[in-house]
């Protein structure tokens, strides 16, 4: 799941051991979907700050 709040997205994972594979991207318009993956989601967020950071 993941969700988004003013100034923060939150990921939640049900895995208790392993990878999860995150990719952030900026984009200026909507990209074309990727038929590679099994499953992909994709939400609005605005940074309130130019520098971001992944914390577990």
């Amino acid at each position: 799941m993941i969700g988004v709040e003013a100034g923060s997205a939150l990921l939640l994972t049900k895995r208790h051991t392993g990878d999860v594979r995150l990719t952030v991207v900026y984009a200026e318009a909507a990209p074309a979907p990727d038929e590679s993956y099994d499953d992909i989601v994709e939400i609005d967020f605005i940074a309130e700050a130019r520098s971001l950071y992944l914390a577990t």
